[in-house]
């Protein structure tokens, strides 16, 4: 018996030391890490040869050996110096397809994390070979960098390769701790989301990585994702930020009318409620929807108020009290009608401004009142108070590269005496210690174009309001444009329209996505050594509340042109955009929860994504 049992032992011993054989990647079944004690050539035994040199790279020919990178990535085992890689077959190095999905491939291996975070960014050479990676999925869900690489670090290079029929699942979810993450784009704590990299340094080289029929899917997004690029998130190389293109487009307006049917829903259903933290109620700052934020047109407003500032509460000195506006959006009052696009960070009418007329033809009535203003240069450093400015409209226009033209504005006046004018603060590295007749430039009617030469102030924003800077910074997130009366008479407008259009682009202005693209088929890189790269490209913003899948497809040569299907839910009152740039005009049909939206071959396209489920589409040629 004790012989029978010792055979039976070794018979066991045996069948561990084959099965640990045969599955070099037992570490996945029985444990989340690697050895501890991985250097140098040891790290072969997660690809198919090679030591990692230059010379001698670790290749790369099975589903494993790409599941394993990640994971040695994500460890941080490969840190320690530049290590080299190469996808092709183990034998003759020929370039090869790895099918993710493929019978053989075991499931742990099918869905893996992207390659490199900023903890761990790669930052070795991934040299594809011609190679494809076909049916992979990318599983994004707690991670801030989201592709086939998450992040790619400084002086790394990755090139040469296909990637078919990928699925990138960014779905950051609430419960992902977030304290490492780093900043994009303007300081914000965000996801970044592309086909290829969802994050690629200055220095790092990415070039002839092309995707095939990709699907980027955000269906269960809960926390901030962005895309850049759609095949690349963000690129450190300019900030997250693509001067000139649709994310620079932006408008908006304010009408009477609108005023007037907002202002008297307010009245109608908050009434009794308190204002701005306080003890008074709406009906101080709108004592009829005739008198808008304000008491009449000719008195001296002391106690004031403006559009964009009021908040409201059904208890007194309520210090989280929402803005009044917001709160309407909320409670879902239709507040965007007629034309308008209030923007509460962009415009203001400040008290002392009546509504008169009827409707459609109603205006905004100004008298004079800018010997009420503070003086600019008194201001230096300290908040910027849009009630110290009362009747009044004020502006907050972004910066651009001209400042002599920083978009187009429409003034539609009623009609009678009085214009509008701008009171010019800023008098070339200072601003003016008084606000006089003589300073003010008139504001015309019908389109003109927006200088900063008449703006009032320059303003960062601070997260709580704006913060007037010195005239000469040439740092800040806001011209302050301050429009009154100029003279005696009373002025009616009917509406002041800001929009922004940007310039024409070029392949230049793309300079992060030259050599990569969308195409077709592996043919038309591989049988066009001249290859023309399309330039194709989109980026989005999402909150918690908005949900997305998108997948670009790219039609044959002979109908060269691509289809995009995009599918979204939005679960309360807000929207987004998802902005395409085309700039080789490539025939583009979009497709959005299977309705056909655009057809066309314009340059810039800009879709905003409502929550009611419709859609509005832009253009640019």
């Amino acid at each position: 018996m004790k012989r029978l049992h010792v055979v039976k032992i070794v018979i066991a011993f045996l069948s561990l030391i084959l099965m640990v054989s045969g599955m070099t990647y037992a570490w996945y079944v029985n444990s989340s890490e690697y050895e501890g004690n991985l250097v140098g050539s040891s790290k072969v035994n997660y690809f198919a040869k090679g030591t990692g040199t230059e010379l001698d790279p670790f290749i790369i020919s099975e589903v494993n050996h790409m599941f394993n990178l990640s994971k040695l990535q994500e460890k941080g085992y490969l840190q320690d110096k530049v290590y080299h890689f190469m996808v092709a077959d183990k034998d003759t190095l020929a370039p090869i397809t790895i099918d993710f999905t493929g019978q053989d491939v075991a499931s742990y291996y099918q869905l893996f994390n992207p390659i490199g975070d900023h903890i761990y960014p790669f930052i070795g050479n991934f040299e594809g070979n011609e190679s494809t990676l076909l049916n992979l999925r990318i599983d994004g869900s707690t991670k801030q960098d989201i592709g086939v690489f998450g992040f790619i670090g400084d002086n790394a290079t990755v090139r040469n390769f296909f990637i078919e029929n990928p699925i990138i699942y960014s779905n950051p979810t609430s419960a992902t701790p977030i304290d490492d993450f780093h900043e994009h784009n303007e300081g914000h704590i965000n996801r970044a989301t592309g086909y290829i990299v969802g994050h690629l340094n200055s220095s790092a080289i990415l070039e002839k990585v092309y995707v095939i029929s990709p699907k980027i899917d955000s269906s269960g997004n809960q926390m901030p994702n962005r895309s850049q690029y759609g095949l690349i998130g963000y690129t450190q190389a300019d900030g997250g930020v693509l001067d000139g293109g649709p994310r620079d487009t932006y408008f908006f307006s304010l009408t009477a009318d609108w005023a007037y049917n907002v202002f008297d829903l307010a009245r109608t259903h908050y009434l009794n409620h308190y204002i701005n933290s306080g003890l008074l109620t709406l009906t101080s700052a709108i004592p009829s929807n005739i008198q808008l934020v304000g008491k009449t047109q000719t008195s001296n407003v002391p106690i004031n108020y403006s559009v964009s500032t009021l908040k409201i509460s059904p208890i007194p000195n309520d210090p989280n009290a929402p803005y009044l506006y917001d709160q309407m959006v909320l409670d879902g009052y239709e507040v965007n009608q007629l034309g308008s696009v209030y923007s509460r960070q962009n415009i203001d009418v400040v008290g002392g401004v009546n509504i008169t007329g009827t409707e459609g033809n109603r205006a905004f009535a100004f008298s004079k009142t800018f010997d009420k203003f503070p003086a600019p240069s008194t201001l230096i450093n300290q908040p910027f108070v849009p009630t110290n400015f009362p009747g009044s409209i004020i502006l907050y226009v972004r910066p651009s590269s001209d400042i002599s033209n920083l978009g187009t504005i429409v003034g539609d006046y009623l009609g009678g005496g009085g214009t509008l004018a701008y009171v010019a603060g800023i008098d070339g590295s200072t601003y003016r210690s008084s606000i006089k007749l003589n300073n003010l430039v008139t504001f015309p009617s019908g389109p003109s174009t927006m200088s900063g030469l008449n703006a009032f102030a320059k303003v960062i924003d601070n997260g709580n309001g704006y913060t007037v800077v010195p005239a000469n910074a040439a740092i800040f997130d806001y011209y302050v444009f301050v429009l009154t009366n100029s003279n005696s008479n009373s002025t009616t407008i009917k509406s002041v329209l800001f929009e922004y259009s940007p310039a024409v682009l070029n392949d230049s202005d793309l300079e992060s996505i030259k050599n990569v693209d969308f195409i077709n088929s592996k043919d038309d890189v591989l049988l066009s050594p001249n290859y023309i790269n399309s330039y194709l490209n989109f980026g989005y913003d999402l909150i918690g509340t908005q949900r997305l899948t998108l997948q670009v497809n790219r039609r044959p040569v002979t109908t060269d042109g691509f289809d995009i299907y995009i599918n979204f839910e939005i679960t309360d009152t807000s929207f987004f955009y998802i902005d395409f740039i085309n700039i080789n005009n490539k025939m583009v049909s979009i497709y959005v929860n299977n309705n056909l939206v655009f057809s066309g071959n314009n340059r810039i396209m800009i879709l905003r994504m409502n929550y009611d489920e419709t859609v509005s589409v832009k253009t640019y040629t």
